[in-house]
């Protein structure tokens, strides 16, 4: 049976080929190429920022006495039909100088009513300039979508508690959202 065949006699919304969740297919056409190509960079990322020479270049670094980082995020998601306050948790653990791998737990209110939960690398850059890249699943009452997220924030030391502004794109098969706002944490 050629995949074309397989596809017409799967049902929508059944296991088959086409998708799991919507009938639609988790990753096809051109989210395929972009999740590959995405997976791929994040990867090379995360391996030049586990090079010890590259962690170790600052010298001895605050992150070192206190490698764990929680923020509370308050913001907005928008996407192609409505815009909704959002809330959210994010815990990361500084793994280098460049590296923290972490999760992310936000839920969108109002009209959208959909919870997104990551596992995210957070590259830290330059300074306060940051990424955040990651898989994940985004929870609605019609069902739970593969989300990619990819990122940039900027995080400002205040004592001993930071503030960052953030932006993020979420890619799923049915759209695009955009997520910003403002993280307040403090490392541990």
């Amino acid at each position: 049976m050629k995949l074309d065949e397989r596809r017409r006699s799967c049902p929508e919304g059944s296991t088959g080929r086409r998708g799991i969740v919507s009938g639609r297919g988790l990753l096809t056409g051109r989210w395929s190429r972009r999740f590959g190509c995405t997976v791929l960079m994040t990867c090379l990322l995360v391996s030049v920022g586990s090079d010890p020479a590259i962690a170790e270049a600052d010298g001895e670094a605050p992150w070192r006495a206190r490698p764990h980082h929680l923020s509370l995020v308050l913001g907005g998601t928008v996407n192609e039909e409505h815009t909704a306050f959002t809330v959210g948790v994010d815990y990361e653990y500084r793994v280098s100088a460049l590296l923290g791998i972490g999760t992310v737990a936000e839920y969108a209110l109002e009209d959208i009513d959909a919870g997104t939960f990551l596992a995210v690398a957070d590259l830290h850059l330059w300074r306060g300039f940051g990424l955040q890249t990651g898989p994940g699943v985004e929870v609605t009452d019609e069902g739970d979508l593969f989300v990619y997220r990819i990122g940039l924030l900027y995080e400002f030391e205040v004592g001993r508690y930071t503030w960052s502004p953030q932006i993020h794109t979420d890619l799923t098969d049915e759209e695009t959202s955009l997520v910003f706002g403002i993280a307040l944490g403090f490392p541990f």
